[in-house]
């Protein structure tokens, strides 16, 4: 069982950052990894080239216009870092 609740929280993880944290019934984690990975990806310029290239809105623009690769790679360890949590915090919960 408990590692359908670590697959369930890393799941919600992926799709937003912080939510695994939620489900695992931790607010304050949650809380922080949703501001950080919105802002770096925001800062970034990896929102507006989703934007963009995933929903085709050529002209829409959240954040910067091109990708700062060394702002991509904090958000990208932030986002790991993220999974990583909900993982072994779901299999810690179930253990107890």
């Amino acid at each position: 069982m408990e590692y359908r609740e670590a697959g369930i929280a890393v799941g919600l993880s992926a799709l937003v950052e912080g939510l695994g944290q939620a489900y695992n019934r931790q607010p304050v984690k949650a809380a922080v990894f949703s501001v950080l990975g919105l802002s770096l990806s925001t800062v970034s310029g990896l929102n507006t080239w989703l934007v963009r290239n995933v929903l085709g809105l050529k002209k829409a623009r959240i954040g910067p216009e091109k990708v700062r690769p060394s702002l991509l790679v904090l958000w990208a360890a932030t986002y790991g870092l993220n999974l990583a949590d909900a993982w072994q915090s779901a299999r810690r919960a179930a253990q107890r």
